[in-house]
């Protein structure tokens, strides 16, 4: 199978805020509606109980807000990025990837090539030696072209990381 794409800084985006932080977010929620304010309701209030729910919601506020904040230096970020520019052509079958770019040309096997994958929503990452990593966002993929790519991913490298 033959694909051609090219990285946008919207994908870019998705993968820098992918599930973790939204996660995070969710399970921090969680914490303060489930664990802290039945406890507040529960007993005599404390001037104390106050600092610790003003900073735990200050916290999720930061994790949650902090990069649409500061989307301009994510877009600096990923502009300093070269290899995630330019198009890319990609060729794949069930032993292995030849990938080209204006900065990347490879042809490897999965396994021998790529350490692990993790899914995310709209994209998959394919994680290199180090902190090196492909993006491969899923509009790239006719949804037949998607299912095959997940099953090469899924028989060469195992489960996803995510």
């Amino acid at each position: 199978m033959t694909i051609h794409g090219e990285i946008t800084f919207e994908d870019y985006q998705k993968f820098v805020r992918g599930g973790a932080r939204s996660s995070i977010f969710t399970i921090s929620l969680g914490v303060i509606g489930v664990g802290v304010v039945p406890s507040l309701l529960q007993r005599r209030f404390d001037p104390l109980d106050l600092v610790v729910l003003i900073c735990l919601f200050l916290m999720v506020a930061a994790i949650y807000f902090g990069p649409r904040l500061f989307g301009k230096s994510a877009e600096k970020n990923f502009l300093k990025i070269k290899s995630l520019q330019g198009l890319r052509r990609i060729e794949m079958n069930a032993d292995g990837i030849a990938f080209s770019s204006p900065t990347v040309n490879f042809t490897e096997r999965w396994a021998r090539h790529f350490r692990t994958y993790a899914v995310g929503s709209g994209y998959t990452v394919l994680y290199e030696a180090g902190t090196d990593y492909q993006i491969f966002p899923q509009r790239w993929f006719t949804d037949e072209q998607y299912a095959q790519f997940q099953t090469y991913l899924r028989n060469s490298l195992g489960k996803s990381a995510v």
